[in-house]
Order: structure tokens, then C-alpha cells, then sequence
């Protein structure tokens, strides 16, 4: 079985040793996919019949 990222959970290794040994290299596009993987709560969904006012209010 392959191993996942526990971190982004999108990068596979064939064990733990290949994981850790290219930790390293992972590192930084593995902080990118995390940052990139936001939560749902911080998505803000408008109305298609709001005006931009109503949006701006809303918003603040």
C-alpha cells in the first residue's frame, strides 16, 4: 500500500522511508497544496440577484 502525506494528503510514497527522505523537497509545495485546501466556512457565496451595494453590505 501506498503511504499519503498525513500533512496534505496528496502526495504518495512507497513507505515511510521514501517520505521521509524526500520531506525535504516536499516541504514547500506541501505548505502550498495545504494553504491551497481552504475550509469551506471561509468561502462567501452571493446571491446572483444581488446588487453590488447589497454584496458590499453584507460583507463588512
Amino acid at each position: 500500500t501506498l503511504k499519503q502525506c498525513s500533512r496534505c494528503k496528496l502526495t504518495l510514497y512507497c513507505s515511510a522511508k521514501c517520505q521521509k527522505s524526500n520531506w525535504p523537497m516536499h516541504k514547500k509545495a506541501c505548505a502550498q497544496k495545504k494553504a491551497d485546501a481552504l475550509p469551506i466556512s471561509n468561502i462567501k457565496i452571493a446571491s446572483v440577484s444581488d446588487t453590488p451595494a447589497e454584496q458590499d453590505a453584507r460583507s463588512k
